[in-house]
């Protein structure tokens, strides 16, 4: 394989392609939050986009790209509840691209960690 997964596996190591890599984004340390995008999905179905939640997936898209304008350089940090769907997250990922938006981070809760 490209990667050398098999091969890893051989050697009973586990394997993360290039392609797998992600920038890990913190909040603080001079960056103002007010500066990035904030998006909430809620297991009703909600999303959230810095604190409003749009009627339909045409008013979501609007709100992002509204957002992007505002913000052009933001970092889009997306927080979900626990049994929201993968479906539903690539959704707002692809609407971010859409809107322009590359750098994306996940944003943890404190009351997630058990």
């Amino acid at each position: 394989t490209l990667c050398g997964c098999s091969e890893e596996r051989a050697l009973g190591r586990n394997c993360v392609p290039a392609f797998a890599s992600a920038e890990l984004a913190v909040v603080g340390g001079g960056e103002d939050p007010a500066q990035h995008i904030w998006l909430e999905l809620t297991l009703d179905g909600r999303t959230t986009v810095n604190g409003t939640t749009p009627d339909s997936s045409e008013a979501l898209l609007v709100a992002i790209k509204a957002a992007a304008l505002q913000h052009p350089n933001a970092r889009a940090f997306i927080a979900a509840d626990d049994g929201v769907s993968y479906g539903a997250l690539m959704v707002v990922i692809d609407m971010l691209k859409q809107a322009g938006i590359s750098r994306m981070a996940f944003a943890g809760r404190p009351d997630a960690v058990r």
